[in-house]
């Protein structure tokens, strides 16, 4: 009988190491975004969702405690593309957007981000086209990505689920 307890308490102690370990090591991608941006409210740690583009890029999107939406493109475990999007609390438009163009090494880098907050909107297209184009569901709402050359001004149109036009703008850069 005293076998079984002490296996027990040695399995016990054992299971409660591992989840102090698993809910206390940094984890990267977290620690990388978190120590990235001056942010005034905490990121919420289980709001970070990932998505694979292909290569060695990786788009995670994390909301802060004040609903604000932030994006991080990773080109393995480095950050090369960053910022917020749109607060939840606060969304007066149809549609969020950010065109960003960096030259790095003598190569240019591009990133389009941008949040679909009208429901209505099932497509977009950018410059009346829809290549290159990948979409992401976050926090109920539709993302739209691309990494293609997009020279501002460009328009943005939005289709309902029948194709039918119903969201234009000229984007001539983020919204303020």
């Amino acid at each position: 009988m005293n076998k079984i307890t002490t296996l027990i308490a040695v399995s016990v102690l054992l299971l409660m190491i591992s989840i102090i370990l698993k809910y206390n090591m940094p984890d990267n991608v977290y620690t990388t975004m978190d120590q990235r941006v001056s942010h005034p409210y905490p990121f919420i740690k289980d709001s970070i969702e990932s998505h694979h583009l292909g290569d060695d890029y990786t788009l995670h999107f994390v909301t802060d405690t004040a609903d604000n939406i932030y994006y991080f493109r990773f080109i393995g475990k480095e950050v090369n593309f960053y910022g917020s999007l749109a607060n939840l609390n606060d969304l007066g438009a149809e549609f969020y957007g950010i065109n960003i163009q960096n030259n790095l090494d003598n190569n240019e880098d591009k990133l389009f981000i941008g949040m679909i907050a009208n429901g209505k909107i099932e497509t977009v297209t950018l410059n009346d086209s829809n290549e290159n184009l990948q979409y992401f569901n976050y926090k109920g709402y539709s993302f739209v990505y691309s990494s293609t050359s997009i020279e501002e001004p460009f328009m943005i149109k939005g289709f309902s689920s029948d194709n039918q036009l119903i969201y234009e703008e000229l984007y001539e850069g983020p919204r303020e």
